[in-house]
């Protein structure tokens, strides 16, 4: 009783525990560097009640990391970014400031989150003057 061969996955190299592919098979992917894993990187071979074995998970892909990456998302009105870039991979934060006189709400930093696409752990903070914070 054997899996059927689930194929190679582009930019990745395989292990693969028994070249055979019996019952309780492993296949294990890593993606190349500069590219990101999506699915599940371990496979293993199991035996259904009826009809042939078949894989745990299809198989994953490996994707660009910049197709990944989140798009730097823009200045809050009255403040500047720390360490700006056009592209943030998944896991980076960014970090805003406000200029002088001014008082940031909401996030300071704010996380490119893995996903399709991947996108911001948040909005984009507000610098308000802090003559406007205070009424009188």
């Amino acid at each position: 009783m054997y899996c059927t061969d689930p194929g190679e996955v582009e930019h990745s190299t395989r292990l693969i525990s028994d070249p055979v592919l019996l019952v309780g098979t492993t296949i294990q992917y890593t993606c190349d560097t500069g590219f990101v894993l999506e699915g599940s990187s371990l496979l293993t071979c199991y035996s259904r009640e009826t009809g042939t074995p078949i894989w745990t998970s299809k198989i994953p892909h490996c994707v660009s990391e910049e197709s990944l990456a989140c798009d730097n998302p823009g200045l809050p009105e009255n403040g500047y970014q720390i360490l700006y870039k056009r592209l943030y991979l998944p896991g980076e934060s960014l970090t805003f400031m406000c200029y002088e006189g001014f008082e940031l709400m909401g996030e300071v930093t704010i996380k490119c989150i893995l996903g399709q696409p991947s996108q911001w752990s948040g909005p984009l903070p507000i610098c308000k003057g802090t003559w406007q914070l205070h009424v009188f």
